[in-house]
């Protein structure tokens, strides 16, 4: 009998075709609605990882500070690519801007699936095409939950094959910028590995954002992001800040501000965006022409 030596691209396969499994079951998984399902996969190794990374940093900026969580993404898909290690990452996503219920529940916040499809259709066809900053809508939330479901149920069965797994936001929505799933108002990445000892720590604890940020800097974007979680008793209708053990007797609170160095930033990065996954719309369309996976 053989001796078989798993090299990195036999690892990178069986990552591959635990994909293909969990996209099975995803896709193969009870839903809510019944009918045919409206969920598209792919899957993306090699050169289209690195684009999702490529796609990711001009919206953290350089040092990651205009995104500190998503940087941490950008920054262990970056170390995949330095280190060379196996790794595929499934998209699933769907459209849930169209509705063919007709249960009229007015969960949409429309009274009827009619008053909501002309809703979205509108919205779709606008300006902003119904693009948010991750996600795309108005959203049936039937059909949403469905979606929700599908991509569980293929993220656990990674799982259950022994593969460290986590599922993404950013990679989601990189991957309908990049044009890898059109047709797609909301996508979710499942990364399946890397391929290596410790990667739990990879995507939870990530070890490779030590050092990145201060503790200052992490309580600060903390408190910016989720101030109810720092908020005292609001019975008087302005509830003091807690900014640190001595909050209660520094009368700190929140207030709304335009952060015009912020918003430049914001621009700025979204502008960067727009023209790196422009170009990596404009490889992966020339791919296809020509035939290429």
């Amino acid at each position: 009998m053989a001796i078989l030596e798993l090299t990195k691209a036999e690892k990178e396969k069986i990552l591959v075709d635990i994909a293909r499994l969990a996209a099975a079951a995803g896709e193969g998984a009870q839903r809510i609605c019944g009918g045919p399902s409206n969920i598209k996969s792919v899957i993306l190794t090699g050169e289209d990882i690195a684009n999702i990374r490529d796609a990711i940093l001009p919206l953290c900026g350089d040092d990651g500070r205009l995104n500190m969580y998503m940087y941490g993404d950008w920054k262990g898909l970056d170390e995949v690519i330095k280190n060379d290690e196996p790794m595929a990452i499934l998209v699933m996503g769907t459209d849930a801007t169209r509705s063919h219920l007709g249960w009229n529940c007015g969960a949409c916040g429309f009274a009827t699936c009619g008053e909501f499809n002309k809703h979205a259709r509108e919205v779709r066809e606008g300006p902003t095409r119904g693009r948010g900053t991750a996600q795309g809508g108005p959203c049936c939330m039937w059909l949403l939950q469905d979606f929700g479901i599908a991509v569980v149920t293929a993220a656990a069965a990674v799982y259950e094959m022994g593969v460290p797994t986590r599922i993404h936001t950013s990679f989601g929505s990189m991957a309908v910028a990049c044009g890898y799933l059109d047709g797609c108002m909301q996508a979710l990445g499942i990364s399946v590995g890397p391929w290596r000892l410790g990667t739990w720590d990879e995507w939870y604890n990530r070890p490779t954002m030590k050092g990145t940020f201060s503790l200052e800097d992490i309580y600060g974007d903390l408190w910016r992001c989720f101030p109810t979680h720092f908020a005292g008793f609001n019975g008087r209708g302005r509830p003091l800040t807690k900014t640190d053990p001595a909050w209660q007797a520094k009368g700190i609170y929140c207030a709304h501000v335009y952060d015009e160095e912020y918003e430049n930033k914001r621009k700025a990065a979204g502008a960067k965006f727009a023209e790196v996954t422009a170009q990596i719309r404009q490889k992966v369309q020339e791919r296809r022409q020509q035939g290429g996976k």
